[in-house]
């Protein structure tokens, strides 16, 4: 195991500042003794996680704290079968540092999450209550819960956010991408990008539910269908 990885109570693994590394090709079951699978944090340029099978976590399957690659060298979760069975409220989240809540270094950035089928959460697939920029979901199942992408929030007031969803499909859930209020400064919301295209949302109750009612800044909604 290198260096920035170890085991705790908090997560099954935990990868922090491994740059480089793929795991694939494994099936990681916390029993209920972890919050999470996997915990990844700090610089993590080209790590891979790729067809793994994860099951257990007690809160998430996949926790992102600070979590960050580079432009040429994403951060990437590719065709994971994540299925909580009902014991975990979210299957990936992605949550605020809580050594530096307010550094750039908090910003999760360049994480691509591709191909994997996330299924039967309590409340949510994918949680965002942190900084996000350049992060993409792709053609991914996301399935029996009730929110399919939930944003809470950005902590870092002065940075746009930049999300992509597109060539997903949504369902059997009350919610597909639900948005709550997000915070940005006037200068920052010209910059802000949150694109959802291409989603297919069968036997889903609404597609998108905002904040009162109003979109967030630079959100776009093209090839979305039922």
């Amino acid at each position: 195991m290198p260096s920035g990885a170890r085991r705790s109570n908090i997560a099954l693994i935990q990868l922090s500042n491994i740059e480089g590394w793929k795991i694939s090709g494994f099936a990681f079951d916390a029993q209920g003794q972890s919050d999470t699978v996997f915990l990844l944090s700090g610089k993590s340029s080209h790590l891979w996680l790729s067809d793994l099978t994860l099951t257990g976590g007690k809160l998430t399957q996949v926790q992102f704290s600070g979590c960050y690659g580079e432009a040429s060298r994403v951060v990437t979760l590719e065709k994971l079968q994540i299925n909580a069975n009902k014991n975990s409220d979210t299957a990936i989240e992605f949550r605020a540092s809580n050594t530096k809540p307010m550094d750039r270094e908090a910003i999760h950035q360049h994480i691509r999450i591709r191909d994997c089928k996330i299924e039967n959460t309590r409340k949510t697939a994918i949680a965002v209550d942190a900084a996000v920029s350049e992060v993409e979901v792709a053609n991914c199942r996301i399935a029996q819960s009730e929110v399919g992408i939930l944003v809470k929030s950005t902590n870092i007031d002065s940075m746009p956010y930049k999300l992509a969803v597109s060539g997903c499909t949504f369902e059997d859930l009350k919610t597909g991408i639900l948005v709550e209020s997000l915070r940005w400064q006037p200068a920052a919301a010209s910059a802000c990008r949150f694109e959802v295209k291409d989603n297919n949302f069968p036997n889903v109750a609404k597609r998108f539910q905002f904040f009162q009612d109003k979109p967030p800044p630079g959100w776009t909604e093209t090839g979305n269908q039922n």
